[in-house]
């Protein structure tokens, strides 16, 4: 998941570095690419230097950890790669996404939206 994540968006940029008319590139990110670290807590502000941390979801793998870990990676690779080329870069980082799934299964977000409307805790 986290290599093709990387590469994904490393494509992408590619093919937009060759656009003579491309001025910028929005990524659609997500908060889980800056939320997950070991220092949860009330009254934590975030900013655009707060990352997820890998290194934490690496070596204790809490559940859809490799979801979180490649949407942080591949956003850094987008920036290293914006950066080195003189792109200008915006990404967006959304909360929460509906809509229909792809898969039968039901994505941890959906889990998350309906503990916020029915008050149960999510299941570790």
């Amino acid at each position: 998941m986290i290599k093709p994540a990387i590469q994904g968006v490393l494509n992408v940029l590619k093919a937009c570095k060759k656009s003579k008319a491309l001025k910028r590139v929005i990524l659609t990110s997500s908060a889980a690419a800056v939320s997950i670290n070991k220092l949860n807590g009330v009254g934590l502000v975030m900013d655009e230097s707060c990352w997820t941390d890998v290194e934490f979801l690496t070596s204790e793998k809490p559940p859809t950890w490799g979801y979180a870990a490649s949407k942080t990676l591949g956003e850094k690779a987008a920036w290293k790669f914006a950066e080195e080329n003189q792109m200008d870069l915006i990404t967006v980082s959304p909360s929460l996404m509906a809509g229909s799934s792809l898969t039968q299964d039901v994505p941890s977000s959906v889990c998350l939206a309906m503990s916020l409307l029915t008050g149960q805790k999510l299941r570790s």
